[in-house]
């Protein structure tokens, strides 16, 4: 009979368990021998079987782990046999990034056939093998087919050397050039090549099925925070007021008060170290890319502007405060959900979150001042064009 030991797996190790197809870090926080009564926990102790809520039955004749995945929410702990657990090294770290790939791959392939089937259906049909005058453009790789309102196809000139590529012959008849309805392009090639090149531009456009059937990401955002971003609102667009800006407590000094609590705890180099670290560097890049495109509403987008020329060797994050921060914040589900990021990651992320919303809320006077500003007339019709 193997034991937990035998396999290299021991109480509070790190090991890699399979949750579906792919392979997550994950810690072992209990052990339970075959046919035992009890379960194993740290420090030499035990507890009951009975005592376990989670524990199943049917594991009772099993050496099995009960294990919490990295990043993940407590509720997603659970017990696992031995077939899908592994130790943490590097030959099984090389397995998870493979199945990663074939996982993404697979995938991949599903969306491409289901975008070709697509393509395919909503075709213009040919007749005996040859495009007829109406769908020839399907042989050009350079030419596009419009639908006018009475239901033909239409296909536009294209312009060479100054000239109409659909030059007239002198019995009035259309000409096409290089035989292309023939099936060969201006080198003598297959249409089929031009079929290759759609094949590659449908690889980078998602299919609409696909998009939806996305994840939903939700983030639990503290009740008195929800009502901070709804006065910010009123604020703004209902009193037209702006955030006094520069602010006091800008973004770059939110950001570095709470590393010094999130980081004290840590271990340098550890794995919650080197993914911590990385957020803050996201949160902060995010912030001052996206701030002109996503965060502002239209009354201060002038503000930023006026800004961007007074103080134009500073970034945004050097200029604006939580106000913008938080509504970066409660924009990000809904930016990852459009991303292929796998789960491990946007639980990691969404947990760096919530509890960086919850330091936000416990020092909500201190951050959120409410020192907005009034707006003229003037700055206002400005503002609108």
């Amino acid at each position: 009979m193997t034991t937990a030991l035998e396999l290299g797996l021991e109480l509070n190790n790190k090991c890699l368990a399979y949750h579906g197809p792919l392979l997550y870090e994950a810690k072992i926080l209990k052990i339970h021998e075959p046919n035992s009564d009890v379960i194993k926990l740290p420090n030499d102790e035990t507890e009951p079987i009975d005592e376990d809520p989670k524990f199943i039955d049917e594991l009772k004749e099993q050496l099995c782990f009960f294990v919490h995945y990295r990043g993940w929410k407590a509720s997603w702990d659970e017990w696992i046999n031995q077939d899908r657990i592994l130790p943490l090294n590097e030959q099984n770290l090389l397995k998870q990034k493979d199945l990663k790939i074939a996982i993404a791959r697979k995938a991949k392939e599903e969306r491409d056939a289901k975008k070709i089937k697509k393509e395919k259906s909503e075709s213009p049909a040919t007749a005996n093998g040859s495009s007829t005058s109406s769908n020839s453009s399907n042989s050009h790789s350079n030419t596009h087919t419009k639908i006018e309102t009475n239901g033909k196809v239409k296909k536009p000139t294209e312009k060479k050397n100054g000239k109409s590529s659909d030059s007239k012959n002198s019995n009035g008849k259309s000409k096409s050039n290089n035989n292309s309805a023939n099936g060969h392009g201006p080198n003598g090639s297959h249409a089929n090549d031009n079929d290759s090149k759609k094949k590659k531009l449908l690889e980078t456009v998602e299919s609409e099925d696909s998009f939806l059937k996305r994840p939903e990401i939700t983030l639990q955002i503290p009740t008195e925070l929800k009502s901070l971003l709804v006065d910010d609102w009123e604020l703004i667009t209902k009193n037209k007021k702006l955030v006094n800006l520069p602010s006091a407590i800008n973004v770059e000094k939110i950001l570095f008060d709470y590393e010094e609590i999130y980081f004290k705890d840590l271990h340098k180099g550890s794995v919650d170290y080197d993914n911590g670290l990385e957020i803050f560097q996201g949160l902060k890049l995010y912030f001052n890319r996206s701030l002109g495109s996503i965060l502002l509403y239209q009354l201060e987008r002038k503000q930023l502007k006026d800004l961007t020329q007074e103080f134009s060797s500073k970034l945004p994050s050097e200029l604006y405060g939580v106000e913008h921060l938080l509504r970066l914040i409660v924009s990000l589900p809904g930016l990852m959900a459009q991303t292929s990021m796998d789960h491990q990651s946007i639980s990691t992320i969404r947990s760096f979150l919530e509890k960086f919303l919850k330091y936000l809320n416990v020092n909500s006077e201190k951050y959120f001042i409410k020192d907005y500003e009034n707006t003229s007339p003037a700055y206002e019709a400005l503002s609108r064009r």
